[in-house]
């Protein structure tokens, strides 16, 4: 009845377009919910009515995409100088740890080649990362901002 033509489209079909259709209707059902979302926030805002938190995630509305940013110079969210070198110390270690793997890999697969070479770009990235976290001066860092007792916001909103 089905030929060998056909089996092979299936298992084609199974393997490669099946998986990008399920994740491009992913995708779609993604965008759409916060388009919805987006709306509902615009029609709340041009009505004036309150914007309640589960639309919101926890933010303020000043910090929700189109509106304009508050006159308070406060950040909205603080990051510091020990906090972000924490981080780079952290994707340092992860991107040396990749080069690493990489090149050890690269070197057993292809032994006569220099694709091994290829490591070396996440292992120096790593590298600048590590170098950086170390650089970074977190003696003399400024305290947080205090929260305002009166404020119903938190701490870190403008």
């Amino acid at each position: 009845m089905f030929g060998l033509s056909f089996f092979i489209f299936i298992v084609f079909f199974s393997i490669f377009v099946a998986p990008l259709l399920l994740l491009g209707f992913f995708v779609y059902i993604w965008g759409r919910v916060r388009t919805e979302r987006y709306l509902t926030i615009r029609e709340h805002v041009q009505r004036g009515l309150p914007l309640p938190p589960e639309l919101t995630h926890g933010q303020s509305p000043s910090q929700l995409p189109g509106n304009p940013p508050s006159s308070i110079s406060t950040p909205a969210y603080y990051y510091s100088p020990r906090d972000s070198a924490r981080r780079d110390l952290r994707r340092g270690i992860n991107l040396t740890a990749t080069g690493t793997a990489l090149c050890v890999t690269f070197h057993v697969v292809w032994p006569h080649t220099s694709t091994w070479a290829w490591g070396l770009i996440p292992w120096l990235i790593g590298v600048g990362y590590i170098i950086s976290s170390f650089a970074t001066d977190t003696e003399d860092e400024p305290p947080p901002p205090k929260p305002d007792p009166s404020s119903p916001l938190p701490p870190n909103s403008p």
